[in-house]
């Protein structure tokens, strides 16, 4: 009801009613009727009106689940965990007090292979519900439902859709249950991991596998629920092939037989991240190539959430490598791989090693081996003794920088124990505290090798004149000894020291005043005892005990004590290295009262040895001297030269050494291999006789000695080192051989044998002469001698003699001289014979002396005679007249001779190799 003020106006009419069985969008319309005191005046009931028309709206909702974590649509499935569904709701009246009530399905698919539903339960069995209640200020809005629940059972990529509904007053005004909705859905996502496991020391996925080593296996994870605790515990398993040749594991153990195991507890911030698990073992035990593997597991409040264990995933495994060594032996010398065999030698072995661990200290130990043959003909290995019987070791520590690098080991020992071109092999050890942990040991390995050279030395001895090996007597001879050498050490002091001797006895060659006086037995005398002052063996000695043989084979030596020792010891090298040694020494010495004692010990190779003391009678003994054995020179002496004694030994033979035949030539090698050239000068004269005819082969003996003679003292003593004294040896020998001269005598005027018994009487000789020094004068004496009576020829007390010089061109030649013209009248009958000498001038002794070099007197020989007649040879005189033409042709051969003398002159000098090879003066007198 209403009271207007005006004629017009509006009043609000207002209906209460339960519209709760209206449905949306149902409309309702308005219909009025205006009455006054009970009767109708007007109406509007038209329900085609807009105006009068309202449309029912219902409450709706709509929802938006998201993990309560970090407010995404996944949600981490382990543990307790939220799911926060965003509930926007419609049509609703502010003011009133609604409630939102949610419930969880998980989204399956069912038997059909169609989606359902299926409600989500609790540890208990009962649903996963949650309800929130709201007044709203508005029609419109938002209100959160949470549900919280264990999704430990839950599985990765499941999907939970929450369900809501609205309700007033107990009674559901809306609901929003889609299984297929997306944005009431979450997926569900478990923690994962991966890892990477790598070697601790370097971060690479080789592990040295020596001593204790780490593993660090970097694990992976997501998925998990920030601030949480929680853990991640490693085992390590090896990857071995089973039986049927299938991949397996094998759980690594320990050396207390546990698993080797590790773990991590961490607090993440994030979901995702990475945290390190380290291993720490005891490697010795595995092999190189062998693979470990890490297995991870990830643990909250004790139940595992996640784990990773696959044998075959490569980031888990790392590759187990040991300790290598590799060897390149030297010569510490010189750096090359052939070692001069002197008394004390080194061998730098370059260790080249690989996975070590850096900062740890290692040891490398060396023994060095001689590779040889056994008696099958199989290459082994024998142990390299010093001096003493001991092996020959070396043995360096070193703390790498790095996992790989290189190492000196440097042998040092004596080489002279060693026969020539024997392999020398160096074995190497690699140690951490005193576990060998890699060894090289290679017999066959060149690299590992180095050859023993001893030093040698060759010769070959020449005329210094023209090169050949024949020598011309002479008071100045010089024989070039040219001394090839090999396997020295480069840039050290070096002495040659070389003799001459002679190639028949094998003693000394003497010159000089005082050379005459020692015999054979002095020279020998000498000889020996400079061998042993040398540390020679020097002569050869048989001895008889009992009347048998003493020494089983084996060379006699005589000891400086004069004692006699031999070592007939047997030793067999065996195929693994070792060796047997059958032991037969002995020793006899002779004592004060003339007896013998004889020490020694035998075994027969089965390490009993029986030491042997036995005493035997003066006539029970018998030694033999069988004089110098040049042989001996070869077994080079071990020690350094004694100096007292060399000069003790040259001063009691000062005499008889100012004699000898020697040099001495100190050189410094640049290369290993080389020559030097010895000169020896000599008054040969002195050494043959040299106008009987006699001829003698010298040969040079050379002695190289390492370190300086002239310098040597007991802080650098000189050793021998090489040795080239064998008498029979052609290249070290050459011939001394005399100058010689046969002559022909004839007329002058024809050249015969019959000389004619005139006043005018000229003999010409032609003298031919052989092993003559080129390019050095001579003079030719000649004495025409009368065989009757012997001497020399008169004629008015006058001798007939004449003399020539001339300078050869080569060894052998002709030369003529002319004797007269002298008067042969009262000669007839007479054989006349020219006697020939020839002198050459030399320097003996800083004096100019004429030397007789060669001569021919033979007062029987035909070729160096003529004999006077008065009768032309193969003519007679008629008693009835003269042959003139006989006469003519005389008298044309003597113009044409004089007219040959006119034109050349006295002096003549052939200047064509076919005329002639000497210049000659012609001084004749009668």
């Amino acid at each position: 009801e209403f009271i207007p003020d005006d004629t017009y106006g509006t009043v609000d009419v207002t209906f209460a009613f339960d519209a709760s069985d209206l449905r949306a969008k149902d409309k309702v319309v308005a219909f009025e009727s205006l009455s006054l005191n009970g009767k109708e005046l007007a109406s509007h009931a038209d329900i085609e009106d807009k105006s009068q028309t309202v449309t029912i709206t219902k409450p709706a909702l709509s929802t938006t689940a998201v993990d309560g974590l970090d407010a995404d649509k996944n949600l981490i499935g382990e543990g307790d965990v939220t799911i926060v569904d965003t509930v926007k709701y419609k049509n609703v009246t502010p003011g009133k007090t609604y409630k939102v009530s949610g419930t969880l399905y998980e989204k399956v698919t069912d038997k059909d292979g169609k989606v359902a539903k299926k409600q989500l339960l609790d540890a208990d069995g009962n649903p996963v519900t949650a309800e929130t209640e709201f007044i709203p200020d508005d029609t419109y809005g938002t209100v959160d439902v949470t549900f919280a629940f264990d999704a430990s059972d839950l599985r990765a990529k499941d999907k939970v859709v929450a369900f809501e509904s609205l309700s007033l007053n107990g009674k559901e005004l809306a609901s929003h249950a889609d299984i297929e909705d997306k944005s009431q859905t979450v997926t569900i996502t478990k923690p994962t991991l991966s890892t990477t496991a790598v070697d601790g020391l370097d971060a690479d996925k080789n592990l040295i596998g020596e001593g204790d080593v780490t593993i660090v296996d970097t694990v992976k994870y997501k998925n998990v629920t920030p601030g949480k605790t929680y853990k991640v515990s490693g085992t390590l398993y090896e990857k071995v092939t089973d039986k049927d040749g299938k991949v397996a594991k094998k759980q690594l153990l320990d050396a207390d037989g546990n698993p080797v195991t590790a773990e991590t507890e961490f607090i993440p911030e994030t979901a995702f991240g990475d945290v390190d698990v380290t291993f720490t073992f005891d490697a010795s035990d595995l092999k190189a190539k062998d693979k470990v593997v890490a297995f991870e597991s990830l643990s909250l409040n004790g139940k595992e959430l996640a784990s990773h264990a696959d044998i075959e995933d490569k980031s888990q495994t790392v590759t187990i490598t040991k300790p290598e060594v590799g060897t390149t032996a030297k010569d510490g010398f010189d750096g090359n791989q052939t070692v001069v065999s002197d008394t004390e030698v080194s061998v730098v072995d370059t260790v080249k090693y690989k996975n070590v661990t850096p900062g740890k200290t290692y040891k490398v130990s060396g023994t060095l081996y001689e590779k040889v043959t056994d008696k099958d003909g199989k290459v082994a290995k024998k142990q390299l003794l010093d001096a003493d019987g001991k092996p020959v070791t070396a043995e360096t520590e070193f703390v790498p920088e790095d996992t790989y690098g290189t190492v000196d080991v440097t042998f040092t020992f004596d080489g002279s124990l060693l026969k020539d071109n024997t392999p020398v092999v160096a074995f190497e050890s690699l140690s951490y505290k005193g576990k060998e942990i890699a060894s090289h040991s290679d017999i066959e390995d060149e690299g590992q090798t180095v050859t023993m050279h001893t030093s040698e030395i060759g010769t070959t001895a020449t005329d210094k004149l023209d090169g050949d090996k024949t020598v011309i007597a002479d008071a100045e001879s010089t024989v070039t000894d040219e001394v090839s050498y090999d396997h020295v050490l480069t840039g050290k002091a070096y002495t040659m020291a070389g003799i001459l001797m002679d190639a028949k006895t094998g003693l000394p060659v003497l010159t000089g005043e005082g050379a005459k006086k020692y015999t054979e037995d002095d020279l020998t005398k000498f000889t020996s005892g400079l061998m042993n002052v040398l540390g020679f063996q020097s002569n050869a000695y048989s001895i008889k005990v009992n009347g048998k043989d003493w020494g089983n084979g084996a060379t006699i030596v005589k000891n400086a004590d004069g004692s006699y020792t031999y070592d007939a010891s047997e030793r067999t090298e065996n195929a693994d290295g070792t060796c047997t040694v059958k032991t037969d020494t002995q020793t006899l010495t002779e004592q004060e009262d003339g007896t013998w004692k004889l020490t020694g010990q035998e075994g027969n190779g089965t390490g009993s040895v029986r030491n042997i003391e036995e005493t035997y009678k003066a006539d029970e003994v018998e030694v033999t001297d069988n004089g110098i054995d040049w042989s001996n020179a070869k077994k080079l002496p071990t020690a350094s030269i004694d100096l007292a004694k060399v000069k003790a030994y040259a001063e009691e033979n000062k005499d008889l050494l100012s004699c000898l035949v020697y040099k001495t030539a100190e050189f410094t090698p640049e290369k290993e291999s080389g020559s030097i050239d010895m000169d020896f000068t000599f008054n040969s004269n002195d050494v043959i006789d040299r106008l009987s005819g006699e001829t003698k082969n010298l040969v040079v003996f050379e002695v190289m000695f390492k370190g300086s003679i002239e310098n040597a003292s007991d802080e650098t003593p000189v050793s021998i080192v090489a040795s080239e004294c064998d008498k029979d040896n052609e290249g070290q020998t050459v011939k001394l051989a005399p100058s010689a001269i046969g002559t022909t005598a004839t007329d002058k005027s024809d050249g015969d044998h019959e000389l004619m018994a005139g006043k005018d009487a000229v003999i010409t000789d032609e003298v031919k002469y052989e092993g003559l020094i080129p390019g050095k004068e001579y003079t030719l004496h000649a004495t025409l001698m009368d065989k009757k009576t012997g001497e020399p020829l008169k004629v008015a007390d006058k001798g007939v003699t004449a003399e020539l010089k001339f300078t050869p061109n080569s060894e052998s030649g002709t030369v003529s001289i002319n004797l007269g013209e002298f008067d042969a009248t009262s000669l007839d009958g007479h054989t006349l014979v020219v006697f020939e000498e020839l002198t050459k001038q030399s320097d003996i002794d800083g004096k100019a002396t004429d030397v007789t070099v060669a001569e021919h007197k033979d007062i029987n020989d035909e070729g160096q005679s003529v004999t006077v007649t008065s009768t032309p040879a193969g003519s007679t005189y008629g008693k009835t007249g003269v042959d003139m033409t006989n006469i003519a042709i005389a008298i044309g051969i003597l113009l044409i001779a004089a007219g040959c003398a006119t034109a050349y002159g006295i002096k003549s000098r052939k200047t064509t190799k076919d005329d002639a090879d000497e210049s000659a003066e012609d001084n004749t007198e009668a």
